[in-house]
């Protein structure tokens, strides 16, 4: 169907072809008026627009009139990062075995090497500041109703929750628990629409899954308190794989667990948190690599991580450095009193 302007008031009247130009039904007449009322309105409607600073065309997708210049981007860590001084809570839903289930075509097998994870997740978290709470094993509704019930607490005194989840998975976002699978979308919802206080502070997700069955055999590179908020800003997802794709694990535990452990060990005092999750995504992706020998089908193949966010600030575990000082405008001098050669090391 053909898009019509503001203006464009069709009207099934039409003069018939051959028509002396001159001669008017009251049909026509009638068409007349109506267009120069609906032209009057259009006018109207503009200025109204325009007074109010929105331009012409203003509205939904307009192009909006010329207001005032935006204000200089200011840094200032008090406002561009998480305030992470407060409490912070993690719970980890580790799977090891499932439970013979009607929901299960077949039984899920067991998740060798995940107990790694969860030491190296207990270990790094906790000496980031996180209380860590470790669940194994657990039915579908006692997972959502110990996310429930963390999220409901009063988080007044919080400053992130993080929930990690180490599971088998589907495509869709579907996570297994030990009895039936559900939805990565139930948890987030639960962790979006926690206590009032959660408003505006980073909730994390961390998901150890297959998100599908195919497998990536890779390529080689050709030369080698505030305002409203939205409900679901202020969270990040970080899933071990892209849509559709199978995550990896051996006896050591998993790719993302292991590598994520090792970058926030190495750099959490330098980096924030999206920077260092590109660089977990970049060991993973550039250092790892299945060996299964014995299969052609699963041997030397790759996992790419994906990151998720809607946070609206930057997260640091470690407090960022002040803003620098602006320059004095005089020299320095020396004890002499005689000015002083000064440079900028950039």
């Amino acid at each position: 169907m053909a898009e019509h302007s503001e203006t464009d008031f069709g009207s099934p009247f039409r003069r018939t072809s051959g028509s002396p130009p001159y001669i008017y039904s009251a049909d026509i007449n009638w068409r007349r008026t109506t267009r120069a009322r609906g032209a009057r309105r259009v006018r109207r409607a503009r200025g109204a627009r325009v007074a109010r600073g929105r331009g012409g065309r203003g509205g939904r997708g307009g192009r909006g009139g010329a207001g005032p210049p935006p204000a200089p981007l200011l840094y200032d860590p008090r406002d561009w990062y998480y305030d992470m001084s407060g409490d912070k809570h993690m719970l980890i839903f580790n799977h090891y075995q499932y439970k013979k289930s009607r929901y299960f075509r077949k039984q899920p097998a067991v998740r060798s090497g995940t107990a790694r994870d969860v030491r190296r997740l207990q270990v790094v978290f906790a000496a980031l500041g996180f209380t860590v709470h470790v669940h194994h094993d657990k039915d579908h509704d006692e997972i959502l109703d110990l996310t429930a019930n963390l999220c409901a607490q009063d988080h007044r005194g919080t400053s992130c929750v993080c929930v990690a989840v180490l599971t088998h998975g589907e495509a869709g976002g579907e996570l297994l628990a030990a009895d039936r699978p559900y939805e990565l979308g139930d948890l987030l919802a639960l962790l979006q629409r926690g206590h009032a206080a959660l408003v505006g502070k980073p909730k994390l997700l961390l998901v150890q899954a297959c998100r599908g069955a195919r497998l990536d055999a890779g390529r080689l590179q050709l030369d080698g308190a505030a305002p409203l908020l939205p409900t679901h800003a202020d969270t990040l997802v970080l899933a071990s794989s892209v849509d559709d794709y199978v995550s990896w694990r051996d006896a050591n535990g998993s790719w993302l667990i292991q590598e994520l452990c090792r970058v926030l060990e190495a750099t959490h005092r330098q980096l924030d948190l999206l920077q260092m999750t590109t660089l977990v995504t970049s060991l993973v992706a550039r250092e790892r690599a299945s060996n299964t020998p014995s299969s052609a089908a699963t041997h030397n193949k790759k996992q790419t991580p994906e990151t998720r966010s809607t946070l609206t600030k930057l997260l640091r575990f470690s407090p960022p450095a002040p803003p620098a000082p602006p320059a004095s405008a005089t020299p320095g001098a020396d004890e002499a009193g005689a000015p002083r050669n000064t440079t900028l090391n950039v």
